[in-house]
């Protein structure tokens, strides 16, 4: 191997050394010299990148934002999404974005859980969320039988056209707040339906809610009209 580190050579001798050495050595040679710098150049390009990319998303406008709590989503929920909802809102899917997440509890973990319940009333309190998926008991939770003005969800038969309701009562998939009243109907059970086909969600107890203090309505609407296409 030609020896392209002799010692007290300048950096022009080890340039003219360099050129004519193998491949191999070039390569070996970069790597002991420059790597660390190397890597720390991909890094960075790697991290402005990113922060771009994320710059750039959130300020897209968001059509709707959806949180799922049971269940997982696919990775291109949204776009799988904005296909069907974006002719329904006439707009343009170039122009904004559908927020489709999945924030799940592993193993009972009551810490997480109790992170997740402050999340959750954050983004509510906030009207930054439109729609939560989750198991009844979760949704339960944000619904108050004494003082309808502190419920979370808003109540389907002023949200959805008469012959859907019918049928997702028909099909027993309306979760109600007072089930022996059928009083305050607050939540769908979506599993197996063509919504939930859509953003790949797979199983059975997903309750489909509707936030009160959405900024979009029209969205929540035109989300209903998706349930069954």
């Amino acid at each position: 191997m030609a020896d392209i580190y002799g010692e007290g050579s300048n950096s022009k001798k080890q340039w003219d050394k360099l050129k004519g050495a193998p491949l191999k050595d070039k390569v070996k040679y970069i790597a002991q010299y420059y790597g660390i710098a190397i890597i720390a150049v991909i890094a960075g390009i790697i991290f402005i990148v990113s922060m771009v990319r994320t710059i750039i998303y959130n300020s897209v406008p968001v059509i709707i934002s959806i949180e799922c709590y049971s269940g997982v989503v696919a990775e291109d929920a949204g776009d799988r999404l904005m296909e069907k909802i974006a002719p329904l809102l006439e707009a343009d899917p170039s122009k904004y974005h559908i927020e489709v997440s999945a924030s799940l509890i592993e193993g009972g973990d009551m810490q997480q859980a109790y992170t997740l319940s402050q999340k959750i009333f954050a983004r509510i309190a906030a009207a930054d969320l439109d729609c939560c998926i989750g198991a009844e008991s979760l949704l339960y939770s944000y619904m108050d039988k004494e003082d309808p003005e502190e419920n979370a969800f808003r109540n389907l038969k002023d949200l959805l056209p008469e012959d859907l309701y019918a049928r997702l009562l028909s099909e027993n998939r309306i979760i109600f707040l007072s089930p022996e009243t059928e009083d305050w109907p607050y939540g769908i059970d979506i599993s197996n339906t063509d919504l939930a086909e859509t953003i790949g969600l797979s199983g059975e107890g997903h309750v489909l809610s509707f936030v009160v203090s959405t900024t979009r309505p029209e969205a929540q609407e035109a989300l209903t009209k998706l349930i069954y296409e």
